[in-house]
């Protein structure tokens, strides 16, 4: 009886080698990425195939249609209680000239003063909620939320479970009768930073990857 050949992949290895090469595809496309590995519980953030940031996924569901082994584009990001951004209105020539003649007239000790600029990374990063929903390209819903560590939190994650168990079985259902695709991820993180971290650092038309590895 002849061997096996060697050169068959095992399913395992054969994901692998797929996301190696998106990764590889999207490291030489895009200036900023995501890559989501579920089994093993973590979520980076790649440029040019290095890992910048990786967070540790605390726990991952799914329900539907499995999603494309390919690079999918977040296009909306929702939840309750966007962020506000302050706007920076631009100055008129008067303005600048007042501007100037101002800092002319300023005393000659500060020039040298190191000037003490706000980290608006900081201010806004605080700003950021800790539970949202990415609608990818393929319309799978990601739902990114933190461990709930106090009371109220636990609440709210207990209330995110019933609609979890619930509603979204009788979208999916629905959604299936009328013969349209559909499919969710709830994502945990372990702390409300890093789902904030993730808020901040992905914007609407990122693009990135989620293998079941």
């Amino acid at each position: 009886m002849a061997a096996p050949a060697l050169a068959e992949k095992s399913p395992s290895l054969a994901l692998q080698d797929r996301l190696l090469r998106e990764d590889l595809a999207l490291a030489k496309a895009s200036s900023l990425y995501f890559v989501v590995q579920l089994k093993s519980g973590t979520m980076s953030l790649r440029a040019g195939g290095v890992t910048l940031k990786e967070w540790k996924v605390a726990g991952v569901r799914s329900w539907g249609a499995p999603h494309p082994l390919e690079p999918l584009t977040v296009e909306k990001k929702s939840t309750l209680f966007p962020p506000k951004r302050i706007e920076i209105k631009p100055t008129t020539e008067e303005e600048e000239e007042q501007a100037r003649a101002e800092a002319a007239k300023a005393d000659k000790k500060k020039e040298n003063e190191k000037p003490k600029t706000p980290e608006l990374e900081a201010l806004e990063l605080k700003d950021m909620p800790s539970s949202f929903v990415f609608l990818m390209s393929d319309s799978t819903r990601v739902y990114f939320r933190p461990r709930a560590h106090k009371f109220l939190p636990r609440i709210a994650s207990f209330g995110h479970s019933l609609s979890w168990y619930f509603w979204v079985p009788l979208k999916n259902l629905w959604l299936r009768l009328n013969k349209k695709p559909f499919s969710a991820i709830d994502i945990k993180l372990e702390s409300p930073e890093d789902c904030r971290s993730i808020y901040w650092s992905l914007a609407e038309g990122a693009k990135g990857l989620i293998f079941p590895l």
